[in-house]
């Protein structure tokens, strides 16, 4: 897609007769510290022209007179294409759409499938050192590697590590390029899928260092109504906050009064299920008898459970459990 042109600005005024608008070193540093200004100059007397980052500048030298050199800054106007926006890279772990760290859905090269990542990335622009083709590689489609420097690199592979068999996006300027699957351990992130015109695009732009120099923001949120829990930290089951599953289960002993007296039927609790899948019974929603609803908390008790989960962590969830004493035929 070519950008359009820079509109024009005055920003500096240009020679008049006998004097020159001179710009001094000092200021040429600085430009060149805050990216506005790259000088990668052309060899020619008549002028210079640098490369440059946002700010999109084109510095020339005009000569006026035998020994007076006038350095004016110019905007640039229409001088062919200008990449006037700067490459932004993220990679994001794929989440589950109900999870609240979620995005909102993407699509993939304009596939059906959705996919939601973490908003967040785990490696964006700023930590790659460079990007290239990978070798030996039997796709018909290149792959772009991003060398990450040391720190970067092991961060990513302490994040790997445990991530194994999960899915990875990632974004170009914002856009949904690849997702992978991490089979492994790794401290070099790549790229699948991409044509040559744009894999050569991405080393290019890693080459003349037009990246962006600040990371992405973080992706908007596809879940409006992210789960918060209660003032004891309890939350409740649903919206991104799975069930806890029953893993072990005991019956409740039958009281020989309740027997006597054919008494059956069900027993409703309430009930906090721990991280760690323990049960705590917190009150009585349906009572039956006395007797009966002591023998079910008491049963309760023992009870083990896979807790519920949010974000992959585990969470306390309130919840409601039902004991069942039924007489058998013949009692």
């Amino acid at each position: 897609m070519a950008d359009q042109p820079l509109a024009a600005l005055s920003v500096a005024q240009s020679c008049s007769a006998g004097r020159a608008f001179s710009l001094h070193s000092a200021l040429l540093s600085m430009l060149r510290r805050v990216g506005w200004l790259r000088l990668d100059f052309q060899s020619s007397a008549a002028s210079m022209r640098p490369q440059y980052n946002p700010a999109m500048f084109e510095l020339k030298r005009q000569k006026r007179a035998p020994g007076i050199a006038c350095l004016v800054l110019w905007p640039i106007l229409a001088q062919g294409p200008v990449d006037t926006r700067q490459l932004t890279l993220g990679f994001h772990m794929v989440v589950s759409c109900d999870s609240s760290l979620a995005s909102a859905p993407m699509h993939l090269g304009g596939g059906p499938k959705q996919y939601c990542l973490e908003r967040s990335a785990i490696i964006d622009q700023t930590d790659v050192a460079s990007a290239a083709f990978a070798k030996n590689v039997k796709d018909d489609r290149p792959v772009i590697t991003l060398p990450l420097p040391d720190a970067a690199g092991e961060r990513l592979r302490e994040i790997t590590a445990t991530k194994i068999g999960l899915q990875i996006g990632a974004l170009l300027n914002g856009r949904l390029v690849s997702v992978a699957s991490i089979m492994g351990p790794t401290r070099t992130p790549s790229i699948h899928g991409l044509t040559q015109q744009e894999g050569t695009a991405i080393i290019q732009a890693f080459r003349r260092g037009a990246v962006a120099r600040t990371p992405p923001p973080s992706l908007p949120s596809g879940n409006t109504h992210s789960p918060q829990p209660d003032s004891q930290g309890v939350y409740r089951v649903g919206n991104g906050v799975s069930a806890p599953v029953l893993i072990r289960k005991a019956n409740p002993e039958y009281m020989e009064r309740a027997r006597a007296d054919n008494i059956e039927g069900t027993v409703v609790l309430e009930a906090v299920i721990r991280p760690d899948g323990t049960p705590d019974v917190t009150r009585i929603l349906r009572s039956l008898a006395p007797d009966l609803d002591a023998k079910a908390m008491e049963c309760v008790r023992g009870w083990r459970f896979r807790p519920a989960f949010r974000d992959q962590e585990p969470v306390a969830v309130r919840t409601t459990l039902e004991i069942s004493f039924r007489l058998e035929r013949g009692e």
